[in-house]
């Protein structure tokens, strides 16, 4: 993707939740040195520790998997602002505000993680060309991108499946307590066991397709695309490694050496260990960055 800065500075607005993935994008803002807004919902939430379900991110007027309860005073009034921004209450999601309206409207809404770093990529990359996209060969740019897209399309479902399996199968009451028939928590645990299946099979496809060095041919590097530094498909790896499949980092490190060894490298940055120190990643960085 090219990289097209708009005339004037975008203004950011993040929403965000404290120990989740947008923590990816506060990551790219803070790259990028470009200033945004942060606006963080602290909340707690349900969490069975037997099944390792949770309700983060659910929403108790639609089903979800669990009861928000907001931590702080204004949680509850910056949640019900978000899902006027975005009904489906993601985290991320990022509003943008530019002052010309020749360039196509004073203010969009971004939500989907690699939306979000495809746009702000493109808005900023010529501005810190080492997070630039420009010096990868062909190959590795069409790695980037298949990373970038395999990341949200594949693993982050097998996790949402486990996590919520209510979103994904619906057992009818009448069902669940009709004589003979299986309870609705026994069906729930069978989708969550098949998310985490799928979730290690996903896992081990990434650790497939990644660049692999060649000591021999002097190629060595731990970063996804073979790139000699690393690229926001990385930082992507380094986030979505934190949700690999438990004992973690064991299994990761035993069953996915080039992930690790990625997520590691790549967690060294000063910029990014600070952003995940900040947004309570102190375990993973603790296990993988070392």
């Amino acid at each position: 993707m090219s990289s097209t800065s708009p005339s004037t500075s975008p203004k950011y607005t993040l929403y965000h939740a404290s120990s989740m993935s947008s923590t990816y994008i506060i990551a790219l803002l803070e790259l990028f040195s470009v200033p945004y807004t942060l606006k963080t919902i602290e909340f707690a939430c349900d969490f069975d520790p037997e099944s390792g379900s949770s309700a983060a991110n659910s929403r108790s007027d639609s089903g979800g998997a669990g009861k928000i309860v907001f931590k702080t005073q204004n949680a509850e009034e910056l949640y019900a602002e978000l899902k006027g921004v975005n009904p489906l209450a993601q985290f991320p999601t990022l509003v943008v505000e530019l002052e010309d309206e020749r360039e196509g409207g004073k203010r969009f809404v971004l939500s989907e993680m690699a939306a979000i770093a495809f746009y702000l990529h493109d808005t900023h990359a010529a501005q810190t060309p080492q997070w630039s996209t420009i010096s990868l060969t062909p190959a590795q740019l069409g790695l980037y991108y298949r990373i970038m897209v395999f990341i949200p399309a594949n693993i982050y479902p097998c996790i949402t499946l486990g996590d919520f399996p209510e979103r994904f199968v619906k057992v009818p009451p009448s069902h669940s307590q009709a004589q003979g028939q299986v309870p609705a928590e026994i069906v729930y645990g069978w989708a969550r066991e098949q998310g985490r299946e799928n979730m290690t099979r996903m896992f081990g496809l990434l650790e497939g397709f990644m660049f692999r060095s060649d000591s021999d041919a002097g190629v060595e590097t731990p970063y996804a695309v073979g790139s000699d530094s690393p690229t926001l498909a990385d930082v992507y790896i380094a986030m979505v490694a934190h949700y690999a499949p438990r004992p973690r980092p064991t299994w990761l490190r035993e069953h996915c050496p080039r992930v690790y060894a990625c997520a590691r490298e790549t967690l060294k940055h000063p910029i990014l260990r600070k952003v995940f120190l900040e947004q309570e990643f102190e375990c993973h960085l603790a296990v993988v960055a070392g």
